[in-house]
């Protein structure tokens, strides 16, 4: 067989075919690629329901107004700057306060006035304002025809989730199956076994998803793989601690101790991983345990000189 006549999933498919194994496996490598620009919230959470996914627990939701506003505000920015720049004048978008509305931008008019050929100054001029109320509705005081575009731009963009909102969800279902990354970039994911069900589902939740694609390769329980994935796992753990220490290196006296308790949490949910990594996979530990106690040992110090201090 050809790979390189084959599509990305064509190739996928072949070396699933490839590694059929009727023993044990280690897990699964998935991954997937969002052929949307946008997706419908309502049209996702239905598929993630269908799915036995909850997806509220997710935190699917619908954007607010205010954030679509914005979004619709930076893509029209970047047509206008494009398309009617070259005629010497553009439109800005400035957000302003309204009272009882949840997000406001007037529209700017920016000329440039030239002398000889050289532009001397910029002329601004506020041509109308746009803005959205707590119940979504969008307004224009002046109906200006940038000011139509923009409410156009919203009316499509309502409702619907950026790819950026879909990934974060995708990750938070991603940890709560105690799967680990296995770039630093992210995106392909090592899932453990014991999840063959929710894997089927969430792939068909998402391939429901215009154009989408959700990648499932097996990962059979052999030596070499074994090696590999236990070396991966104790990687990723390893970036996890050197973040939170990079970050903990702001730590003092005036760190809140929710923030605190939030880290300590996070600790000790590595410790709880490099178990089970242990367990399944034979990951070597105890770096990962030392890295764990000596970022332990520094949040105790700072609990404790703030107990003295009181």
């Amino acid at each position: 067989m050809n790979m390189r006549n084959l599509s990305a999933k064509g190739r996928v498919d072949a070396i699933v075919k490839a590694v059929e194994f009727d023993g044990a496996l280690l897990g699964h490598i998935v991954w997937w690629t969002l052929r949307e620009a946008e997706v419908d919230c309502d049209a996702l959470k239905k598929a993630m329901e269908d799915a036995g996914i909850d997806s509220e627990q997710l935190g699917i939701k619908e954007p607010s107004a205010k954030r679509i506003l914005g979004r619709a505000v930076g893509k029209l920015s970047i047509e206008l700057s494009s398309k009617e720049r070259r005629n010497g004048s553009t439109y800005l978008f400035r957000p302003v306060p309204l009272e009882d509305r949840t997000a406001a931008f007037a529209i700017v008019s920016e000329k440039e006035k030239t002398t000889s050929e050289k532009v001397e100054k910029l002329i601004h001029k506020t041509v109308d304002v746009v803005s959205v109320d707590k119940e979504g509705e969008i307004y224009s005081e002046k109906n200006h025809d940038t000011a139509d575009k923009l409410i156009e731009k919203y009316k499509r963009l309502k409702g619907k989730l950026a790819p950026p909102e879909v990934r974060a969800a995708m990750m938070q279902l991603m940890v709560s199956w105690d799967s680990f990354r296995l770039r630093d970039g992210g995106g392909i994911y090592f899932v453990p076994a014991g999840f063959d069900k929710e894997l089927a589902a969430l792939k068909v939740a998402v391939e429901s998803v215009g154009a989408s694609v959700f990648y499932i390769v097996p990962v059979p329980d052999v030596a070499g793989a074994r090696e590999g994935i236990a070396s991966a796992a104790k990687g990723s753990l390893e970036s996890e601690l050197a973040a939170i220490q990079q970050e903990m290196e702001k730590f003092d006296d005036s760190t809140r101790m929710k923030t605190l308790e939030s880290r300590i949490g996070t600790l000790q949910d590595v410790l709880r991983k490099a178990q089970l990594y242990n367990d399944a996979l034979g990951m070597a530990q105890s770096d990962v345990k030392r890295m764990v106690r000596k970022l332990q040992t520094k949040i105790e110090a700072i609990v404790l000189g703030r107990e003295d201090a009181a």
